[in-house]
């Protein structure tokens, strides 16, 4: 299988070196195939609301599952997928000297990991680095924008923000369950279903 990676590996590096004939592009086939579907799952609680459980299965489930050999992807559905609405004051941001790209690149650029230096002691080194990891609407409302003579001009200052969804384009219904999320696991070609179908189900119950 892992020829199969690597060669994968090399034609994504190799492609767009490529001089294609005008109006011609190239595309790499997914790893997966139409009958490579291998698990199917849902869930439904009474304790959290369907997007809770939608933001569990995209962070939490998805990425577990996605640790396991031989799968190759993990597509989820139903839920409101929650987002975080900015909603800027011109007035404001008039007032400032500011435009909406600059609340844009502001946020953008305090939700990225930044890489820093090396710090060596005696026989150890330590790796120093930014992280960048917006949890909440409050560390959206604290960043800072600008300075404005010695003071910090942050996200509230300028904008409300909320919590909202993406715009649903359907719902999965399960039995009694009429929203629940479901997710399907498939598997990379050439490989065989019977372990990675046991090393799914033990780590989903764990």
């Amino acid at each position: 299988m892992w020829k199969i990676c690597y060669a994968r590996q090399q034609i994504t590096g190799l492609l767009p070196s490529i001089d294609f004939p005008e109006g011609a592009d190239f595309e790499l086939t997914p790893p997966t195939g139409p009958t490579d579907e291998i698990f199917r799952y849902t869930l439904f609680s009474k304790q959290h609301t369907p997007s809770e459980l939608r933001t569990i299965q995209d962070w939490v489930i998805d990425r577990n599952i996605r640790t396991v050999s031989g799968v190759a992807d993990v597509v989820a559905f139903g839920g409101p997928i929650k987002t975080y609405d900015v909603n800027v004051n011109p007035e404001l941001l008039s007032q400032y000297d500011l435009t909406a790209l600059d609340v844009f690149d502001a946020i953008s650029k305090s939700n990225v990991n930044v890489g820093g230096d090396v710090i060596e002691k005696s026989a150890q080194a330590f790796v120093v680095r930014g992280i960048g990891l917006i949890n909440n609407m409050d560390d959206i409302r604290n960043i800072v924008i600008k300075n404005v003579k010695g003071t910090s001009l942050l996200v509230k200052n300028v904008a409300d923000i909320k919590e909202s969804n993406q715009p649903r384009l359907g719902m999965v219904a399960r039995g009694h369950e009429t929203d629940v999320v479901e997710g399907i696991v498939l598997m990379r070609k050439g490989i065989d279903p019977s372990p990675v179908l046991k090393a799914l189900k033990e780590k989903l119950k764990s």
